[in-house]
């Protein structure tokens, strides 16, 4: 790989936290079947190519770590919250001079 196709693979990847394949030659057969399956299951056709390989390759449980935050919303009590918010307030005051 050059500098550049290296430089252009690390650029196009930052901030990606998972990888992205591009497979090509898929005979129409297969295609119809995960597109049924999807239908049918009501997934996306990229959810059941995921689990499809998943199973292909011997991980059918495997669960991705999930670093997001989205289960703690609203999870927190009152005084929770006032607390979070109080020791966040800084965070959301905009200093002008950085702008400039």
């Amino acid at each position: 790989m050059s500098a550049i196709d290296n430089a252009c693979t690390l650029a196009y990847n930052v901030g990606m936290n998972s990888r992205q394949y591009t497979v090509r030659g898929i005979p129409p057969t297969i295609d119809k079947e995960l597109r049924t399956m999807a239908r049918r299951s009501g997934k996306s056709l990229n959810a059941i190519t995921l689990e499809v390989l998943r199973v292909g390759v011997g991980m059918p449980d495997y669960k991705e770590p999930n670093y997001q935050l989205d289960d703690l919303f609203g999870k927190l009590d009152k005084q929770a919250t006032k607390q979070l918010n109080a020791a966040s307030k800084k965070l959301r005051v905009i200093d002008q001079s950085d702008w400039k």
